[in-house]
């Protein structure tokens, strides 16, 4: 999977600022390679072609596969 969301600050309730998938962003590009599947999860290896702030992080959880354990950009449970 290619990602190419750009990356930039937005609002956020409890930390003032995030970096998240924002149109007003900056260029970003992720190439994400599953290496194995899992029954709740993957294993991966993203390749990064920019180097926005949180990148690898941002661009998973935009496209629904936030990190495990992420407390930020992941789910809440």
């Amino acid at each position: 999977m290619t990602i190419t969301s750009p990356i930039g600050p937005v609002p956020h309730d409890l930390l003032g600022s995030v970096h998240a998938a924002s149109p007003k962003g900056k260029h970003a590009l992720s190439r994400v390679t599953v290496l194995e599947r899992r029954i709740h999860s993957f294993l991966c290896d993203v390749r990064i072609e920019t180097g926005r702030t949180h990148q690898i992080r941002v661009h998973l959880a935009q496209k629904g596969h936030p990190v495990v354990g992420d407390s930020v950009y992941g789910r809440k449970r």
